[in-house]
């Protein structure tokens, strides 16, 4: 009677390593995009933060005919206000008014360590009473040389 061979079932050490490496190499290049990605998707944080807060500011322009000097003033509670700033919906960033006037504001929105956000290129974004946005590679000064117009790169 001869002996029938059983063959086994399943992957070998080889195939399981080079699947490995494989996913790896695939891990290694879709990492970086992503989170380059997520950082520029939490940029929307602060534009739409930016827009409610000159939408509030214009409102109680037309109901007063001057610009609110505190964010009190528009009705932003303790709950969104950290030294006097508003803490944006999803906490990537946090925005003051650079220059308090009673005939024009400069909102700016600072990036926070929040996720690492910090480490996005764009770390501020700026709209004047005018209308005018622009964003900043450097986390501060405000000469104009240090702001781009619009608020994508």
């Amino acid at each position: 009677m001869m002996k029938q061979r059983q063959t086994m079932a399943g992957f070998t050490l080889l195939e399981l390593m080079i699947v490995v490496m494989v996913v790896a190499i695939l891990a290694t290049v879709a990492f970086p995009s992503y989170t380059r990605a997520l950082k520029k998707s939490h940029r929307g944080d602060a534009t739409t933060t930016l827009l409610q807060i000159a939408q509030k500011q214009e409102a109680y322009y037309a109901r007063n005919a001057i610009y609110a000097n505190n964010f009190s003033d528009l009705g932003f509670d303790s709950s969104v206000l950290v030294a006097s700033k508003v803490v944006s919906q999803e906490g990537y960033y946090q925005v003051s008014n650079a220059a308090p006037s009673v005939n024009s504001y400069v909102l700016v929105a600072n990036v926070t360590d929040l996720d690492g956000q910090d480490s996005d290129e764009i770390k501020r974004f700026r709209l004047l009473s005018t209308g005018l946005r622009e964003h900043s590679l450097v986390t501060s000064g405000d000469a104009d040389e240090d702001w781009d117009d619009g608020w994508t790169e």
